[in-house]
């Protein structure tokens, strides 16, 4: 969205942040001795849906008034 100018840049900081920390979940599965990754993964994810969300209304919100 931030590409074709439909959010901005507090969506693109948000978005990058929270990529960032799943990707470094993601690199834990590949840790064959941490057998909580997997969970961990899943339990971000759905963190991760409701920042994503939040991180969308607060850019549209100060994208609408600015």
């Amino acid at each position: 969205p931030f590409a074709t100018g439909m959010s901005g840049y507090v969506y693109l900081a948000g978005v990058l942040l929270l990529n960032v920390r799943q990707l470094l979940l993601v690199q834990r599965l590949f840790d064959l001795d941490n057998h909580q990754a997997p969970f961990q993964l899943f339990k971000y994810s759905i963190i991760y849906l409701f920042w994503l969300f939040l991180i969308i209304l607060v850019d549209h919100a100060l994208l609408s008034t600015g």
